[in-house]
C-alpha cells in the first residue's frame, strides 16, 4: 500500500540482474524458490506462530538456515566476510 509500484520496480530490478548475470528462466526459477524457502524459514523463526502457514499451503519447505539476529555492524562484517569467501571460489 505504501509503494503501489512495488511489483513493477521489483520486475525491473530482477530483469536487470538476470541480464547482467546471464540468467535464464531456469536459473530465475531456482533463485525464486530459494528466496521463498529462506522467507519461510525467517517467518517461522522470527514471526508469530502461523505467519509461515502460506509456505505449507504452497508446499514450500523452509530453508535449513538459522536467523542469528545480529546487530547491524556485526551483520555487515559477517556479510562482507562471506562475500570475500565466495569471491575466492
Amino acid at each position: 500500500m505504501l509503494l503501489p509500484d512495488y511489483r513493477e520496480i521489483e520486475a525491473r530490478i530482477e530483469a536487470a540482474v538476470a541480464e547482467r548475470f546471464g540468467l535464464d528462466g531456469a536459473a530465475k526459477a531456482t533463485i525464486k524458490e530459494a528466496d521463498l524457502r529462506v522467507l519461510a524459514a525467517e517467518q517461522q523463526q522470527v514471526m508469530a506462530p502461523g505467519c509461515a502457514d502460506w509456505a505449507k499451503e504452497a508446499s514450500i519447505t523452509p530453508a535449513p538456515v538459522t536467523v542469528l539476529g545480529l546487530a547491524p555492524d556485526d551483520a555487515k562484517v559477517a556479510f562482507l566476510r562471506r562475500y570475500a569467501e565466495l569471491r575466492r571460489h
